[in-house]
């Protein structure tokens, strides 16, 4: 019995350690991610739109006259922060984004089953995590990401659990921050999950009913007419819109941001519509199989889902593109991923942490240079498709393995 207790107790010592080694890395990089952003002031970012919408709600107005253009959750839930200074409204988002983003790792740790002696793939998570130019925009910008990104998380761990109701539920309140993510629910429908995914619906219909009645059942037009003012702004058309549409726009349409590769509308209408081929048949192939008893199967297609709504969207900004972290550490960090697709999901994180000076009004080759998001994307959607490929081609072998 003595043998076993010396095991026991440098397991102990091993996790302490280990546990001081990981709060230290959080000091070191949240200290880092602080000196980044010195200023105080809260900038043009979403966290500006929901205290200028808090404002115009307790002003008896529509808060959807400004740029606000999302649910009526975050203006409602921030009105006591309007009434406050802004050097401490700043100093308590970026605060709450630290928390959140400590909370999303720890998380995904739980689903991706990562314990504390493992100290290597933790420090992973925490060094992706905070060195990632998407969390600097959202940090440095006070966006709404970061509490979206935990609840992301939240719903990959309830997805690794098997809890399809608390999976749709963690995706209902994702999308009363961040309204386009209600489309996430299409990853219940692709897993067979018929009941989840309407469950899903009625409690983000019945959230959204509660919040119109808090601010006026009109304003269900006025966010309407916000979503359409939305799709027509000018970063529509350029760097600032990092998903599928946008870099065909920027690349092979008329814009203001760079001289186009070919300017020629038949030739962007064939990027996009190729792309969205390609996002389509790539989810069929994922999905192809009913259902997965596997987690790490799951978690690669929940990741595919994610990543593909990304490109999919008609605008898709920089900062959003910190939605993106739990499908890096699922290719870097988490077992059962084939070398070829672990390379490449480091390359998109090269690629999405990559910034590349160019003129004012790059031409030719060096037009693609400011698209290091959208590239960065893409790898990482081949990656996962790579690796779902190698999983489902090892499941087939192992069939015929037993059948022969």
């Amino acid at each position: 019995m003595i043998p076993t207790q010396s095991t026991d107790d440098d397991g102990d010592r091993s996790s302490w350690r280990n546990g001081l080694l990981l709060a230290l890395l959080i000091w070191l990089l949240a200290g880092m991610l602080y000196r980044q952003s010195p200023q105080a002031a809260i900038g043009d970012g979403e966290l500006r739109g929901a205290l200028d919408a808090s404002r115009l709600i307790k002003s008896h107005q529509s808060e959807y006259a400004g740029n606000y253009v999302t649910t009526p959750l975050p203006a409602v839930a921030l009105r006591p922060l309007a009434r406050m200074p802004e050097t401490i409204v700043a100093q308590l988002w970026r605060a709450t984004c630290v928390l959140s983003l400590l909370v999303a790792i720890g998380l995904f740790a739980k689903a991706a089953q990562l314990k504390l002696h493992e100290a290597a793939p933790l420090g992973i998570l925490l060094i992706v995590g905070f060195y990632f130019p998407p969390t600097q925009l959202d940090f440095s910008q006070a966006q709404l990401q970061t509490p979206v990104l935990a609840l992301l998380c939240a719903a990959y761990l309830a997805d690794s659990q098997g809890r399809a109701y608390r999976l749709a539920t963690c995706i209902a309140l994702a999308a009363l921050i961040k309204l386009w993510l209600l489309a996430l629910l299409v990853y219940l429908l692709f897993r067979r999950r018929v009941l989840p995914f309407f469950w899903g619906l009625l409690l983000f219909a019945g959230a959204m009913a509660g919040l119109l009645a808090r601010v006026g059942w009109r304003e269900i037009w006025s966010l309407l007419d916000a979503a359409k003012r939305h799709q027509g702004l000018d970063l529509a058309f350029d760097y600032r819109n990092q998903s599928l549409l946008g870099f065909a726009r920027v690349h092979f349409g008329p814009n203001s941001a760079a001289q186009p590769v070919l300017d020629n509308p038949i030739l962007l209408n064939g990027v996009v519509a190729v792309g969205f081929f390609v996002i389509l048949a790539g989810l069929k192939y994922a999905f192809r199989i009913e259902r997965s008893a596997e987690p790490e199967k799951r978690r690669l297609c929940l990741g595919l889902t994610i990543v593909s709504l990304l490109l999919a969207c008609p605008i898709c900004r920089p900062a959003s593109f910190v939605l993106l972290l739990p499908t890096v550490w699922t290719l870097l960090a988490c077992d059962g991923v084939p070398g070829l697709a672990r390379t490449a999901g480091a390359a998109a994180y090269v690629l999405l942490t990559c910034s590349v000076a160019t003129s004012n009004h790059p031409a030719g080759l060096e037009s693609l240079a400011p698209s290091s998001f959208f590239f960065g994307a893409s790898v990482l959607w081949l990656a996962l498709m790579g690796a779902i490929a190698h999983r489902q081609k090892r499941q087939a072998d192992e069939l015929d393995t037993l059948w022969d």
